[in-house]
């Protein structure tokens, strides 16, 4: 993942850390955790300040392929999740410990 995306991003910053935030999303350079999945991301393309990526998730015994799409802010602060099923969801950028 492009370093820009890397680093631990959570719809409250208040809640940074929480590992119980369902919003927490951490990303590495090779790996995208959720709340409660997690896992190497396969694939990744890039444009400006958006990239789209397949990731193979594990949780609770399951293992699956998914897709996402994310859009970082101009100033880099903010990481948006569009949907096309229902609101978007905005995470910030927790600060570096």
């Amino acid at each position: 993942m492009p370093l820009e995306f890397q680093g631990e991003w959570n719809k409250d910053v208040r809640r940074c850390g929480a590992a119980a935030d369902d919003s927490r999303l951490r990303i590495t350079a090779t790996t995208v955790r959720f709340y409660e999945s997690g896992g190497p991301v396969k694939v990744v393309v890039r444009r400006a300040r958006e990239v789209m990526f397949i990731v193979e998730l594990s949780g609770e015994g399951e293992t699956w392929l998914d897709a996402q799409r994310l859009i970082l802010s101009a100033d880099g602060s903010a990481l948006t999740a569009p949907s096309d099923t229902g609101p978007e969801l905005v995470r910030h950028r927790c600060p570096r410990k």
